[in-house]
């Protein structure tokens, strides 16, 4: 250490000055059962004191402190003569009506004896940590309120597919951490839909996009529930990728479709105009490939419900559709869809 000093020519007096200013710390001296205190230049800067008009002292600073982080004299006493060495954060309100964040660290200095008499302080200022730390904490309760109540979990990712967080809302949020923390997650895809699913992933990353991929997940208990799962980039200013947010959202009901009769089923005039938009007809082209007359079609078509009218009309108008790739699906719960087969 005398090495160092001699090599930089600065004396003990202004290295510690140098570290107190760019580190923003102070440095704090305490006899034990005494309430005046020895502060370093940075003590009183933190705290925007006078060294040439306040008086250091333990009530002094206890007075600066936020009324709900206060320390009795006597609980300081106890630590000191504990001997333990301490760490806690507390605010301080200076004078101009400023808060600021504070965190303590305190060692414990023996007599000749072996017996504790003094403490040694180091506090320093985490104001803009603590700002961060609570912005970190925000964001994770709005991603657990979005999942709570919810089927939906949300992963974070590396750019490498190595999950970093999970956000799932119920009590299991350890359980399903472990199940896809690292690269775990991808042993859970059904061997089927693995090598798909993380080429599309891998197609994300290449071109920093947001992707959708179809796909069953391995439950807890072992069974295999089909799941969405979206990855959305995070860009930082330089349109570097940073991470990936996957939300994966249970589908089972879409994918598996429990009907008594699909055929006999009534189609429904939501469905008869959601279809003709999926493969991009006109109410004159439905009419071409079914047979069925324009008017006939759009009578059907405003009822939400189901379809009133000829039942062999609604035949034809539903093959037609069919044969152009539309599947109608009759969900047990929920309303009746369409989609492209």
């Amino acid at each position: 250490m005398l090495e160092f000093f001699e090599n930089i020519s600065l004396s003990e007096i202004r290295l510690v000055r140098f570290i107190e200013s760019r580190l923003h710390c102070g440095l704090m001296q305490r006899q034990l059962g005494v309430d005046d205190m020895f502060w370093s230049k940075g003590m009183f800067s933190i705290l925007d004191l006078d060294p040439q008009i306040d008086k250091p002292s333990f009530s002094l600073l206890q007075s600066l402190q936020h009324p709900e982080d206060r320390v009795s004299f006597e609980r300081a006493n106890a630590n000191i003569e504990a001997a333990k060495p301490l760490s806690r954060r507390y605010r301080i309100i200076r004078r101009d009506g400023t808060m600021r964040v504070i965190h303590q660290y305190i060692e414990m200095l023996f007599s000749s004896s072996g017996k504790p008499d003094r403490s040694l302080g180091l506090i320093l200022d985490v104001t803009d940590q603590a700002a961060l730390e609570n912005r970190e904490k925000l964001l994770e309760e709005r991603f657990l309120a979005v999942t709570r109540g919810t089927d939906l979990i949300l992963n974070v990712l590396r750019p490498d597919g190595y999950v970093t967080g999970v956000a799932v809302g119920d009590v299991t949020h350890d359980e399903e951490l472990n199940r896809r923390l690292g690269y775990l997650w991808q042993e859970l895809i059904h061997p089927e839909d693995k090598e798909e699913t993380l080429a599309v992933f891998q197609q994300a990353v290449t071109e920093k996009k947001c992707v959708a991929r179809e796909h069953r997940i391995m439950q807890r208990n072992g069974a295999y529930r089909w799941r969405r799962s979206t990855w959305s980039p995070v860009l930082d200013d330089q349109h570097n990728l940073r991470e990936f947010m996957s939300i994966s959202e249970d589908i089972e009901k879409e994918k598996v479709l429990p009907v008594h009769d699909h055929s006999s089923s009534r189609i429904t005039g939501a469905q008869i105009r959601a279809a003709r938009a999926l493969v991009r007809w006109s109410v004159q082209s439905l009419s071409s490939s079914s047979c069925v007359s324009p008017s006939t079609i759009r009578r059907f078509e405003e009822y939400d419900g189901p379809t009133e009218g000829n039942s062999e009309s609604l035949r034809s108008i539903r093959e037609a559709l069919e044969k152009a790739g539309v599947e109608f699906i009759f969900p047990q719960v929920g309303n009746p869809g369409v989609r492209l087969a």
